[in-house]
C-alpha cells in the first residue's frame, strides 16, 4: 500500500482528533460502588412499619439510576466530616422514608463519598461510626494525613 506522505499526515490527525473526542469523557463520570442491598431485605416482615415493599421499591430504583444517587449525594456534601440527612429533611418526598450519612474522602488525585442509605430509625451511632471510619481510613491509604 503506497500513502502519499500529506495523506498520510492528514489521516494521523484525523485518526488523533477522533482518540481525543473518544476519550473526552473517560474518567469524568462518577464510579459508583454500591453494597449491601440485599440487607435491605432484612427488615421485610419486621416490626419497623417503614420497610415495606414500596420503600425498597423506591430504593432500589434509585440505586440502580446511579446517576439520582450520585445527585443525591452532591447535593448534600458540600465539606468535610459527616453529612446525616434524616427523612424528612430530603428535598425529593420519595426520599423522606430513608436517611443518609455519608462523608467525603480525598487524596490521591481522587475524591469520592461513603456513606450508608437505611430507614429512618436505623442505628445511627453504629451507621456514623462506620461511615466515619471508613472515610478516614480511605483518607490515610491515599496519603492524606491532616484528616
Amino acid at each position: 500500500v503506497v500513502v502519499e506522505e500529506g495523506s498520510h499526515d492528514e489521516l494521523m490527525a484525523r485518526a488523533l482528533r477522533l482518540a481525543i473526542s473518544t476519550f473526552d469523557d473517560v474518567g469524568t463520570a462518577p464510579i459508583v460502588f454500591i453494597q449491601g442491598t440485599s440487607l435491605l431485605l432484612d427488615g421485610i416482615g419486621s416490626e419497623d412499619p417503614e420497610v415495606t415493599i414500596e420503600t425498597l421499591r423506591t430504593l432500589l430504583r434509585m440505586i440502580e439510576e446511579k446517576k439520582r444517587l450520585v445527585q443525591l449525594l452532591d447535593e448534600y456534601l458540600g465539606g468535610e466530616g459527616i453529612t446525616v440527612v434524616i427523612g424528612s429533611e430530603h428535598h425529593t418526598p420519595d426520599l423522606r422514608r430513608f436517611s443518609v450519612i455519608a462523608a467525603t474522602y480525598s487524596g490521591g488525585g481522587s475524591t469520592g463519598a461513603v456513606g450508608v442509605i437505611g430507614p429512618t430509625r436505623m442505628k445511627y451511632s453504629r451507621a456514623i461510626n462506620a461511615v466515619d471510619t471508613l472515610s478516614q481510613a480511605i483518607n490515610r491509604m491515599t496519603g492524606r494525613s491532616d484528616v
